[in-house]
This record gives C-alpha cells, sequence and structure tokens, in this order.
C-alpha cells in the first residue's frame, strides 16, 4: 500500500473530515502509512482531500486555538482582542478590551496563549499580524483572526511571525483574497500556505538576525519621529505662522491641467485580486509608501493589457503618492523619475503638480 492508496480508504478519510471539518496531521498519520508513502502518492492523496473540501491541518501547527463562549457567562468579564487592537505597523497586539459575557460579540470565540501568532483573514495587504506575548496569554480573539500555534519541536514561533510579515506570504494572501471591497482569505487558505522550512536550530539563528534588525528599524524610526518633530517645529516657525503664507489653496487649483492630475487608484471591479501576477507592470500598495519615502516591497503586478486599460492610475515621475488609509493613513511619498510607470491600487491616490 505505500505506493498506492485504495478508494475505500480515501472515502473514509474525506468522512472523517467532513465530521471534525478538518484533518490533522496526526489523523492522517493515524490513517494512513505516511512514513512508507512516496512523495508522489501524499500529494495525491492532498490533492484528493482538497478536491472534497477537507483541509489538512499543517504537521508544523499543533491543534487550534481553543473554543471561548463568553455568552455563556454573562456576568462575567473577559478581555477580548479584536482586529482594531493589532498595530499593522508594529506589528503588535495594543490592548485587550474588558467586555462583559452578556455583551459578547459573536466574533469571540478563540482563547490565544502565549506564543500564538495571530493573521488577519481580512485586508491580507495591511498585513495585519501579531505575536502574542505572555501579557494577553489567556484572552479571547476574534475569529477574524486565524491563529497558528505552532509546534515547538518542528518550528520556532519567532521565525513563523518573521514569515507572516514577508511580502512572499503577503502576497501569497493577496492573490488568494476573494471580494473586492472587502478582500479576505480563510483560515484553510493561511494554514495551507507553504512556508520555508529549514532546522530548528537555523530557523532560531535566522529569527535572531531579523530580530536585530528590527530592533535597529524601530530605533530608526525613532530618530525619524524626532526628526519629524523638528521638521514641523521649522515648518510652523517659517510658513505656518507667518502671514504671508496662511492663504489656503486646494489641491485640485495646484494640479497640473491634464486629465488624471488628481486621482484614486483603481476601485472595485477595476482591479481584481485574479488580475495580479508576479510580473508586469507593477502595483503600488499602502505598505510601499512610508515615511515619506517610496520603498516597495510588494511584488504583485499586472499585465501590460491591463495597466493599460488604466491610464489615470499610471504614475509617472514627480508624482505625489497619499495613503487614505492604513495604520497611520495620510502615509505620503514623492515617486523619482527612476520610479516611473506603475500603478497605484485602490487605497492610495495620486497628484501631479503644474
Amino acid at each position: 500500500m505505500g505506493g498506492t492508496i485504495d478508494r475505500g480508504t480515501l472515502d473514509r478519510l474525506i468522512a472523517l473530515g467532513r465530521e471534525r471539518g478538518e484533518l490533522t496531521a496526526e489523523a492522517l498519520q493515524a490513517a494512513l502509512p505516511v512514513d512508507s508513502m512516496d512523495v508522489d502518492t501524499l500529494v495525491l492523496v492532498m490533492l484528493e482531500l482538497e478536491a472534497a473540501g477537507i483541509s489538512v491541518e499543517p504537521d508544523v501547527l499543533g491543534p487550534r486555538a481553543d473554543r471561548a463562549l463568553p455568552a455563556t457567562k454573562p456576568n462575567e468579564t473577559f478581555r477580548y482582542v479584536d482586529l482594531s487592537a493589532v498595530s499593522q505597523t508594529e506589528k503588535r497586539i495594543l490592548s485587550a478590551t474588558p467586555v462583559f459575557g452578556s455583551d459578547a460579540p459573536s466574533r469571540a470565540r478563540q482563547l490565544i496563549r502565549a506564543g500564538d501568532i495571530l493573521v488577519s483573514t481580512v485586508r491580507p495587504n495591511l498585513n495585519g499580524v501579531a505575536h502574542v506575548t505572555e501579557d494577553f496569554d489567556g484572552v479571547t480573539a476574534s475569529t477574524g483572526f486565524c491563529v497558528l500555534r505552532p509546534r515547538s519541536q518542528k518550528l520556532a514561533n519567532n521565525y513563523l511571525m518573521h514569515w507572516v510579515r514577508s511580502p512572499l506570504f503577503i502576497d501569497q494572501m493577496i492573490r488568494q483574497a476573494t471580494g473586492a471591497s472587502y478582500p479576505a482569505v480563510s483560515d484553510r487558505i493561511i494554514k495551507a500556505s507553504a512556508i520555508p522550512l529549514p532546522p530548528l536550530d537555523e530557523q532560531r539563528r535566522i529569527a535572531a538576525i531579523l530580530d536585530k534588525a528590527d530592533g535597529l528599524r524601530r530605533k530608526r524610526k525613532k530618530a525619524a519621529a524626532s526628526l519629524g518633530e523638528i521638521q514641523a517645529a521649522l515648518f510652523d516657525k517659517y510658513f505656518w505662522k507667518n502671514p504671508e503664507y496662511l492663504r489656503e489653496i486646494k489641491f485640485l487649483e495646484l494640479a497640473a491641467p491634464t486629465a488624471g492630475s488628481f486621482v484614486n487608484g483603481p476601485f472595485g471591479s477595476d482591479l481584481l485580486t485574479t488580475e495580479l501576477q508576479e510580473s508586469g507592470v507593477p502595483v503600488i500598495y499602502i505598505r510601499d509608501i512610508r515615511d515619506g519615502h517610496y520603498n516597495r516591497v510588494s511584488k504583485v503586478c499586472v499585465s501590460e493589457g491591463k495597466a493599460n486599460s488604466l491610464p489615470s492610475c499610471h504614475v509617472r515621475s514627480g508624482d505625489v503618492l497619499i495613503a487614505k488609509v492604513g495604520d497611520p493613513p495620510w502615509s505620503c511619498s514623492y515617486l523619482s523619475r527612476r520610479r516611473a510607470r506603475r500603478n497605484s491600487n485602490s487605497r492610495s491616490c495620486q497628484a501631479q503638480s503644474q
């Protein structure tokens, strides 16, 4: 049975998966001689299960988060983490809100533990992810998060945290998201995504290097914030409080006198996730605009034909890009000459000066 799996065994697996909602790695190993099966046979089994709509929990992840039922204890207070409690820029849980069980939101259904990794299933381009620290051990989280609980003997949680922050992971999620105005992915898609898996010691070494890089990035950001305060003070001194410059002018009055000089990126059905691809004309996302600079980390593109169908969304040398949403909103960037010929997305706008 090492080379092939009979139809009866597959049917029993599918029935078990439908009964339980998914198959764990342990259930799969109990039903199949996994150690003696070749890779091709395993892949065929996984394809059969996927075609039947059965999700298989990855072997590197532990059991799913325990279910919370706060409504059964209406007079007790519990701590709740919703999607807004995770900072999209700092990649951490900012706070947990005390809520009575009687007032529990319908999404308050997951008990999280220290070491878990939270991944927001909505708007994957914003990458709402966080590492659960001891401060939030045992709190209740929204079902809007996919809770990843790595098996400590196979996957280091800080390595996993860096992976779900990576452009490669984000782009995987963007491509598989559904819904034009409210894009989202399922827990199944997140858990089924591939992750590079070196030996555990190498995972820890890589994560330690990336942790140091994060520390340096935070210090640089703090220094940039201080510089920003100085810049704001100088602007305030020489311009805002100078009577000669107090006249307010609308952006539209300053835009170049041509069509498409002040526009939003493509919205809704103008650009579908199914039209995104790995090569072609790059698409600019909010995460590419930070601290007044354009630094492309996205890997998403559209075809030349699709780009040509959106001429007003092309960005050109000298354009200013402004993020309308995000954390924080209103990030902006000047596009230099070498960055020209790209498309902005629906959550940014662009202005061309006269």
